[in-house]
């Protein structure tokens, strides 16, 4: 079975950008985004070095963004603890990680950290289909580190499927949108050896390891002038950059 990985994103919230947007200054010039990696006392417990496992992950999602075709140095602020304890005695941490995470770290407290975005690696399992969520575009994303007790899920909270819930949820407050978001900016779908199916970074669903990729769908590989988010990444990556 497929699991359905989805986004809750507001739709108050969402900015298209109109495909005739001129994207050339935003691609000129490399931007610098910095993120504050948080969690709670689950997560903590689950890994010897908590710190150590993040790290392997963010240096995942890092590389993407160094792609000549998005240009961005993704860099983390601190990997923050302090709160592990609050976010794990609050009963939303399985209902509503998300809108907990807004509350535990408001943007005063991004901004004291230096932080233009938020990531919390919650390890408990949320009630509901989703795995993730995040503001698009925006400044929080909440990433599942731990396996969905859905028995049609197929997100296992494996070291890949971590990685890709990470990059994906990232992806989305960059303004990356999924297969279906409409315009160039969607994920891409492509056969490799004619019977393989391959799902870029941003597609909704998470098919395991062998199919569900860490990239992000471009104009120069692993897409075309529709299934372009590379494109997203780069007219947004100066707006995130200032919001600290």
């Amino acid at each position: 079975m497929i699991d359905k990985y989805e986004e809750k994103v507001p739709d108050f919230i969402i900015q298209t950008t109109s495909n005739s947007e001129d994207v050339t200054k935003s691609t000129k010039s490399w931007e610098s985004v910095y993120v504050l990696v948080v969690t709670d006392n689950e997560f903590y417990a689950l890994e010897s070095d908590w710190v150590s496992a993040a790290q392997g992950y963010m240096a995942q999602a890092a590389y993407q963004y160094q792609r000549p075709d998005i240009e961005v140095f993704l860099n983390v602020a601190a990997y923050d603890a302090s709160n592990k304890t609050t976010f794990s005695s609050d009963g939303r941490k399985t209902t509503d990680p998300f809108n907990l995470l807004r509350e535990i770290c408001p943007e005063s407290y991004l901004n004291s950290k230096s932080a233009d975005i938020a990531i919390y690696l919650g390890g408990n399992d949320k009630e509901g289909p989703e795995q993730g969520l995040a503001y698009q575009p925006g400044r929080y994303a909440w990433s599942q580190m731990v396996d969905d007790a859905d028995t049609i899920d197929l997100y296992d909270g494996s070291y890949h499927a971590r990685v890709w819930c990470i990059i994906h949820e990232i992806g989305h407050n960059f303004n990356a949108g999924h297969q279906d978001n409409g315009g160039y900016n969607q994920a891409y779908q492509w056969w490799e050896s004619v019977v393989v199916p391959k799902y870029t970074v941003m597609w909704s669903s998470y098919f395991g390891s062998s199919f569900s990729t860490w990239k992000y769908s471009s104009l120069q590989y692993d897409g075309d002038s529709t299934h372009d988010n590379a494109r997203a990444l780069r007219i947004q990556k100066s707006t995130t950059a200032g919001y600290a």
